[in-house]
């Protein structure tokens, strides 16, 4: 992955080492948020904790995280190009 991302200037994530990674039951959206400072954003925040509830299997973080989980896999299941990890 270090060719890439020193060809393309890509910022990697969810991979030991990196700024936006996962760190407890936070994940790398949270990390995004947290680096830019966007969690002074209440939607934002919310947003965070739908996309951790999905991510973490914790679909009663949020009523909305079961519902983006749906949706995931549903891209998922029309475009085979697109998967859940």
């Amino acid at each position: 992955m270090q060719p890439v991302v020193e060809a393309t200037g890509a910022i990697p994530v969810d991979v030991p080492g990196v700024k936006f990674g996962h760190v407890g039951e936070r994940r790398s959206f949270d990390a995004f948020v947290a680096r830019y400072g966007l969690d002074r954003d209440p939607a934002i925040s919310m947003v965070a904790a739908i996309v951790r509830g999905t991510d973490t299997d914790r679909l009663n973080l949020t009523p909305q995280s079961a519902g983006l989980l749906a949706i995931s896999e549903g891209c998922g299941r029309s475009r085979p190009t697109i998967t859940r990890s």
